[in-house]
């Protein structure tokens, strides 16, 4: 089993990586690069799975070092550096740190890109109501699920 400052520099490489491929998607959305697009996501999907695996490693070894409890009663990584001896507390919690900063920081890139989709998302339907002399109807709900489109096609063919 990993220590708790292996776990937590691995989480925040980790999150420093995922902040690296969204800037990159970032980028290819602005540029519409659909190439760029389709690699930074696909590196964003093995991140995010090497990301789930972390998490599990992060539960086992709170599990197993019985770490303080936050506010809400659950054991903490927070509560692990505690338990890190003396001399390796300062590290524990600049590890911490910069994992929690990193991972803010994917939040907000993760938050941005989300705009930046649904603008360009609102962009082509209406570009494609133009065309179509349609009003432009939603693709998804705002949950998530395929809207509705009823029987009317998106582009009617001219005989």
């Amino acid at each position: 089993m990993q220590s708790t400052l292996e776990l937590l520099q691995e989480g925040a490489d980790l999150q420093g990586s995922l902040c690296q491929v969204l800037l990159r998607e970032r980028t290819a959305l602005v540029a519409h690069e659909v190439e760029g697009l389709q690699a930074a996501n696909d590196e964003r999907d093995t991140l995010l799975a090497r990301l789930a695996e972390w998490s599990d490693q992060a539960q086992s070894l709170l599990q197993a070092g019985a770490a303080d409890t936050d506010a809400g009663g659950e054991p903490s990584l927070g509560g692990l550096v505690k338990q890190l001896p003396r001399a390796l507390t300062q590290r524990g919690n600049d590890c911490l740190s910069r994992l929690r900063r990193r991972a803010e920081e994917a939040h907000q890139l993760a938050a941005t890109n989300h705009i930046l989709v649904s603008r360009n998302m609102d962009l082509v339907s209406r570009t494609l109501a133009f065309y179509t002399g349609g009003t432009a109807a939603a693709t998804y709900t705002a949950h998530g699920a395929v809207a509705d489109s009823g029987s009317q096609p998106v582009v009617e063919a001219n005989g």
